[in-house]
């Protein structure tokens, strides 16, 4: 574990050009572009969902942007930011070398006292390179490395980390890699695992993937945790079940794979679900179903199918993770290629239809490219990011009310 001492906080207000659009179906919708990236140091092309706390404050991270100097490419290394209810972004944490990590593409997750986890794709192990790190970001604003992936020396252990990860109540963080674990039966680079650390950083290997009979390979988000401390994870590879498949994993270590449709036209390539009060996981899928456009499947709590709603290309076509409810069970998420191309909001509603809400592009300067899921706030105002466009292509946060 490394203490990371963080340089003096940078608050960056910005310019902020208010696009509203309003959406002509059925109650109107108004969207609004929050902050534009400028691709300096305020971050550019945000790839992780959202987080919001009681003060409806914005966390999130961007991949590139920051320190422009790191590793001498010009793009930067990615940083930690925070939005105000006003707009206003303030610079958290810049990633600026190898031991810090780099390129931050997933969310973050609260945790107690106000402190913020989340993972770097790359970097953690100083001159060596390394294979991305896990990240806790004190209110202080000092980062400490709580572990760093390094397949060179522990190829076990994992690399790559993806998604969000999951905090249980004793403090342990749970979380998947897209490599690392075996010996490259996948690919060269591994199969992917999952992985648990204990509060200090020390890790344990909860499932090495392998690819091979009803087990998955390559996780292409982390992991979803429901009511009763179960952890739901996806790949986006697997052998028998066709592409791609979902498992979950007991506070007691037992693994069980939940039953999809398989065969030509079936969905495939799940990523994280959502659950319902009922505790009905709602799993995006990225491919396959009408159109090669993916959907949405609707698994019950004993891991039974129960419904699909297809994406037909307008509607939705490749929904991302991080999905939300609204009040009245409405499902809300995005869509990376939908409606022209530029991706799209979509809305599931009780009796199973998907209709679009509001379709981005890369004409407008509303943004484009959500690459990311969204998240809700008390008055039911979503809030989301897009990786491209805005006022300087590096990217926006937006929010739509309803």
């Amino acid at each position: 574990m490394r203490m990371l001492t963080l340089k003096p906080l940078l608050a960056l207000t910005t310019i902020m050009l208010g696009f509203v659009f309003v959406i002509p179906s059925g109650r109107a919708q108004t969207y609004t572009v929050l902050y534009n990236f400028t691709g300096g140091s305020d971050g550019a092309s945000p790839q992780g969902t959202l987080i919001i706390d009681s003060g409806a404050n914005l966390y999130g991270t961007t991949r590139y942007g920051g320190d422009l100097t790191c590793l001498g490419e010009g793009a930067g290394c990615g940083v930690v930011f925070k939005l105000d209810p006003f707009g206003t972004e303030t610079v958290l944490h810049t990633f600026e070398d190898l031991n810090d990590g780099q390129y931050p593409a997933a969310g973050l997750t609260l945790g107690a006292g106000g402190s913020l986890f989340g993972t770097t794709l790359s970097g953690g192990t100083g001159n060596g390179g390394g294979d991305g790190t896990v990240f806790k970001l004190d209110p202080s604003g000092h980062e400490t490395v709580l572990f760093a992936f390094n397949a060179n020396t522990d190829f076990v252990g994992g690399a790559s980390p993806v998604g969000n990860v999951v905090l249980d109540p004793a403090g342990n963080i749970y979380g998947a890699t897209a490599g690392g674990g075996n010996d490259g039966k996948c690919q060269p680079s591994g199969c992917g695992v999952i992985y648990k650390l204990n509060p200090v950083g020390g890790e344990d290997v909860l499932h090495i993937f392998t690819g091979e009979g009803n087990d998955g390979s390559q996780p292409g988000a982390g992991p979803v945790r429901d009511s009763l401390g179960r952890l739901y994870f996806t790949t986006t590879h697997s052998a028998l079940i066709g592409p791609g498949a979902a498992f979950r994993l007991t506070p007691h270590g037992e693994l069980s794979v939940l039953e999809f449709p398989s065969g030509a036209g079936k969905p495939s390539r799940p990523v994280g679900p959502t659950f319902d009060v009922a505790g009905n996981a709602y799993i995006p899928m990225l491919a396959g179903g009408s159109g090669n456009a993916g959907g949405i499947d609707k698994v019950s709590p004993t891991g039974k199918l129960v419904g699909f709603a297809s994406c037909d290309g307008t509607n939705c076509s490749g929904p991302n993770t991080g999905m939300v409810f609204d009040a009245a069970g409405n499902l809300y998420g995005t869509s990376q290629v939908s409606a022209g191309g530029a991706g799209n909001v979509f809305k599931l509603d009780t009796a199973g239809h998907l209709t679009a809400i509001h379709n981005f592009s890369s004409q407008d300067g509303g943004g484009y490219y959500p690459l990311a899921g969204l998240v809700k706030d008390s008055a039911g105002n979503l809030y989301g990011t897009t990786s491209k466009g805005g006022a300087f292509n590096y990217g926006v946060v937006f929010k739509i009310t309803p």
